[in-house]
C-alpha cells in the first residue's frame, strides 16, 4: 500500500506543477503535459484501489472520471519574421512593399511575421523571395501548435451550474483563493498586493508585500490568510492586518498549506538559489496569527 500511495503522490505532484504553470501563462504545451499526465494518475488510483476494500461509490467516480477522454496533438510549424524595425511606421511600411502578411507587432521589437508554413523548406523558399526584395534581416523560428480534443461522455453533472456574480479586483491578479465557509475571497497580484472582499463582493483590505503574490491560503475557520511569495505573512481577515513574524524562507515559497489538526500554517522552499548545491531547503510552520512554532521548526 506504502508504495501505491507514494507512486499516487508523485504522478498527482507532477500533473499539480504541470496546471499550475499553465495558470500562470496560459500555455498550450503546460495543458498539453497535463492531458498526458491524467491518464496515469488515473492508474496510479486504481492500482491502489486494488490493495484497499472494494467500494462502490470510490470505483463509480473512477469510471465517471476516466469516461472524459481529452487528448492533446503537438505539430511543428515554422514562422518567418522580417526586423526588427526602428519604428513601428517603418514595419508598416516595410508591411506594405511585401504585400500579403499575419501580423505587424505594434510594441518593441517592431517585426513582420510574414507567414507560417508547415516545413522549414517552405519557409526557406519565402525566406528567397524576401531577400530577392531587399529584406536581408529575416529569420525563421521553430514554433508548437497544439491542438486540443474531447471525446467520451460530456460532463454535464459536473459542471458549476451556480449564477455568477463578477467584480473588478486589484490590477493583474493571478492568485485566488476563497475561505471555505465561502463568506470571503482573496486575489494575488503580480504587484505585490493582496485583495479581501466578501462574498457580495465588497472590498475589505488591501495589504501589500515586497513582491508578486504566489500563494493565499485561508485557515479553516476563515478568519487567517496565509499570503506572499519570497515573504510570506499571517493576515487577519476582513482588516487585512498583519500579525506576528513573517516567515523568510532561502528562496521563494515552493508550497504553503494550513493543517487543521495542528492549527497551523506551514510554508517550504528550496535552496538559496546561486549555491552550487541549492544549499538546504527549509520547511517553516506558524500559528494562525503569526506566532512562530518551536520545535521541529524550522525543519
Amino acid at each position: 500500500m506504502r508504495d501505491r500511495v507514494l507512486a499516487l503522490a508523485d504522478t498527482l505532484t507532477v500533473v499539480g506543477r504541470d496546471i499550475g504553470t499553465y495558470a500562470d501563462g496560459g500555455e498550450p504545451g503546460a495543458l498539453a503535459r497535463v492531458l498526458a499526465g491524467v491518464p496515469g494518475a488515473w492508474q496510479r488510483l486504481i492500482d491502489l484501489m486494488s490493495v484497499l476494500p472494494a467500494d462502490q461509490d470510490l470505483s463509480a467516480i473512477v469510471a465517471r472520471g476516466r469516461s472524459f477522454e481529452s487528448t492533446a496533438r503537438v505539430d511543428r510549424h515554422f514562422a518567418l519574421t522580417v526586423g526588427p524595425f526602428t519604428s513601428q511606421a517603418e514595419a508598416d511600411a516595410a508591411a506594405r512593399r511585401i504585400g500579403q502578411v499575419e501580423s505587424v507587432a505594434r510594441a518593441s521589437p517592431f517585426v513582420v511575421r510574414v507567414g507560417t508554413f508547415p516545413d522549414r523548406a517552405a519557409a526557406t523558399t519565402a525566406q528567397t523571395r524576401l531577400a530577392a526584395l531587399g529584406f536581408s534581416t529575416s529569420a525563421i523560428a521553430e514554433e508548437e501548435r497544439v491542438t486540443f480534443a474531447r471525446s467520451g461522455a460530456a460532463p454535464d453533472a459536473e459542471l458549476w451550474r451556480e449564477p455568477a456574480r463578477v467584480f473588478d479586483t486589484h490590477g493583474a491578479a493571478r492568485r485566488v483563493s476563497i475561505s471555505p465557509d465561502g463568506a470571503w475571497l482573496a486575489t494575488g497580484s503580480d504587484d505585490g498586493v493582496v485583495a479581501i472582499f466578501s462574498s457580495q463582493g465588497v472590498l475589505r483590505a488591501l495589504p501589500q508585500f515586497n513582491a508578486g503574490i504566489a500563494h493565499l491560503v485561508f485557515s479553516d475557520d476563515g478568519e487567517w490568510l496565509f499570503a506572499g511569495g519570497l515573504t510570506l505573512a499571517n493576515i487577519r481577515v476582513p482588516s487585512g492586518q498583519v500579525f506576528g513574524t513573517n516567515v523568510r524562507l532561502p528562496n521563494a515559497a515552493a508550497q504553503a498549506v494550513f493543517v487543521p489538526r495542528a492549527r497551523a500554517f506551514a510554508a517550504s522552499s528550496r535552496g538559496p538559489t546561486g549555491e552550487p548545491s541549492g544549499g538546504p531547503g527549509a520547511i517553516v510552520g506558524r500559528a494562525p496569527d503569526g506566532v512562530t512554532l518551536g520545535s521541529p521548526f524550522p525543519l
